[in-house]
């Protein structure tokens, strides 16, 4: 199968330029299976779950400007998109969606993300407040939404945690300029709106929590604990049963981007960090 710009325009009726897309390819020789074009660019899929029946898990892609769609993996057509619904806002991006269970009650697993950031926003401008959208697994059907507990931009792929037989969404406010937390709601308190509820486990003073923590047990109690960077330099470890804080690491005049563990098992429990140093952006 070959695909170029033309495929690009017709697969929108010629209603939008396509600035994003999937390809999915054959293991054995690399040879193009489908391509499946988006309107923008997109920077997550999670293709964990079947989506309509077929017994083939289908991907959830996400990216700018309000892009979330379902894509079937069989032949890369869409199941559903977000494209009309009026929980969206396009000024905002889309994260990595997780999926929490079936809600609704159609035998398909439905999922959550955030929805929030505005990356053309300046920096001193109002920022928009961002929000977590509940959507419906099987249709795309927004079934809950509600704001962040501090109301404040959000650029996150939110984590789930399981533990004690309750799942927990954890997920983080603010930005490159804007000051922000590290939150955590438990899913039954999600789906009655009941935000109040959420816990903030860390407040960034300065920028915001941006990227995903790595959820691993480092002190050996069973437990999955949190550990995670701010966008200000510095590196957290937070207890996963308490939030107490187990250690911190600084980076001095630097941004701090995102951290992978270790998968050497001499070195199970040694993470590796990207940072990055300009003293012109540093506080």
């Amino acid at each position: 199968m070959e695909a170029n710009f033309e495929d690009c325009k017709e697969s929108y009726n010629y209603e939008n330029i396509c600035l994003g897309g999937m390809i999915v390819l054959n293991g054995l020789n690399g040879e193009e299976l489908w391509r499946h074009f988006f309107t923008n660019e997109i920077y997550s899929l999670n293709c964990n779950q079947d989506l309509n029946g077929d017994f083939v898990n289908d991907c959830i892609a996400a990216g700018r400007s309000g892009t979330l769609e379902a894509v079937n993996l069989v032949n890369g057509e869409s199941l559903w998109t977000f494209t009309n619904s009026l929980s969206r806002d396009e000024r905002m991006n889309l994260y990595t969606a997780q999926f929490i269970g079936d809600i609704d009650g159609d035998f398909v697993d439905d999922l959550v993300n955030i929805h929030g950031g505005n990356p053309l926003a300046f920096k001193d401008s109002n920022r928009i407040s961002g929000k977590i959208v509940v959507l419906s697994g099987r249709s795309g059907v927004v079934l809950i939404e509600t704001t962040v507990p501090d109301q404040k931009e959000s650029y996150y792929s939110p984590i789930l945690q399981t533990f004690k037989n309750n799942q927990k969404l954890i997920f983080g406010t603010g930005g490159e300029t804007q000051h922000g937390s590290l939150w955590i709601l438990s899913i039954k308190d999600l789906l009655t709106k009941n935000v109040s509820q959420a816990k903030q486990i860390y407040v960034a003073k300065h920028k915001g929590i941006m990227t995903p923590p790595i959820m691993i047990d480092l002190n050996g109690d069973l437990i999955e604990d949190i550990v995670f960077c701010d966008f200000n330099s510095t590196v957290l470890a937070l207890d996963g049963d308490t939030y107490e804080k187990i250690w911190s690491f600084a980076f001095q005049d630097s941004e701090t981007y995102s951290l992978v563990p270790s998968t050497d098992m001499l070195f199970s429990h040694c993470l590796v960090v990207k940072y990055f140093t300009d003293l012109r952006h540093c506080y």
